[in-house]
């Protein structure tokens, strides 16, 4: 079973979405009178779900199929319109100018793993973006960890499980993601390693620069001002 489809059985249970973050970017988008929102690797639909409750027209992707189901099952009143999606794929499946707003939170974007497809991934976006329409990256900080090479993300402990995971690295540009879920009742444990792309603040404020966007901003967690020791950093930028 792809690993993927695995967690989605897990997920809710491991990650919770981050009221303060969605509150941050709520905000800024109310202000900038923003109405439909994209939210790319939405998972279970947490984060889909809470700015569906802030007023937003939601749509939100996922290439998991058992995430994308777990979504619609959690949010079948709430009318958001989840799609099995590659997120490379966006600037096929929507018109130009349909959001407000893209959201690309929970580190999603470092499982795009080759440079190249970067600039088109992000014309794509703004493309289907609308006139001064913003985007939100959350990434992990991997300028922090890379330069003080750290393994480690703190353990995740939930009712029925732990969750851990760690960083192999080898070079700036290649790392290997370790996770291990253990079950607490039974014991089970599954892992599994993939190739994700570590992608660091100026490389992605560059692209998104060549590919037309403006008024970038960096901040850290949840919306604090930004500190290069932080373990995430937030990104925004307009069209």
């Amino acid at each position: 079973m792809d690993f993927y489809n695995l967690f989605s059985r897990y997920y809710d249970d491991i990650f919770r979405p981050d009221a303060d973050l969605a509150a941050f970017i709520s905000e800024r988008l109310k202000a900038a009178g923003v109405s439909e929102v994209l939210d790319i690797g939405c998972a279970t639909g947490g984060y889909s779900d809470l700015f569906s409750r802030n007023g937003f027209k939601v749509s939100g992707i996922d290439l998991s199929e058992n995430m994308i189901e777990q979504a619609e099952k959690k949010s079948e009143l709430s009318g958001i319109k989840f799609n099995v999606l590659d997120m490379r794929k966006i600037g096929t499946f929507y018109p130009e100018s349909k959001f407000g707003a893209v959201l690309i939170l929970g580190n999603t974007l470092v499982h795009i793993t080759d440079d190249s497809e970067f600039a088109g991934f992000f014309q794509s976006v703004f493309r289907t973006l609308q006139h001064n329409g913003i985007i939100f990256i959350q990434l992990i900080n991997y300028d922090h960890f890379i330069k003080n090479k750290i393994r480690d993300l703190p353990e995740i402990t939930g009712e029925s499980l732990s969750f851990k995971r760690r960083y192999n690295y080898s070079g700036d540009k290649s790392v290997i993601f370790n996770t291990e879920i253990t079950e607490k009742i039974s014991g089970k444990k599954f892992d599994n390693s993939i190739l994700i792309n570590p992608v660091r603040k100026n490389y992605v404020t560059e692209v998104l620069s060549e590919c037309g966007f403006r008024n970038m901003s960096v901040f850290s967690g949840s919306g604090s001002q930004y500190n290069p020791n932080s373990v995430s950093i937030l990104i925004s930028a307009e069209k």
